[in-house]
């Protein structure tokens, strides 16, 4: 059931992460700094390692320095650009 699930959803959860952080031009380092979220655990994420055991606290984390809605995200696509926000690199997540 697990890999089902991932291979579902892993791979396009995967692709938005990285997409959406390389658009805001952020490095994962930077991702980790004002998420609070280690850089090791963005990467983990970024690459589908650990992505079927993403916490939900942590993709709210990350969502935030992004500055997109969770809603949003799920709804977004590479093509929606226009649709994208970028956030000011000096955002920082409380």
């Amino acid at each position: 059931m697990r890999d089902e699930l991932r291979q579902l959803f892993g791979i396009d959860l995967v692709i938005r992460l990285r997409d959406v952080r390389l658009m805001c031009g952020l490095t994962q380092a930077e991702v980790a700094k004002q998420s609070g979220v280690g850089e090791k655990t963005i990467s983990s994420y970024e690459t589908g390692a650990r992505i079927d055991r993403i916490k939900v606290v942590h993709l709210l984390k990350i969502l935030s320095v992004y500055g997109i809605a969770p809603a949003a995200f799920f709804r977004w696509r590479p093509e929606h650009l226009t649709d994208f926000v970028l956030p000011r690199k000096s955002r920082e997540v409380n």
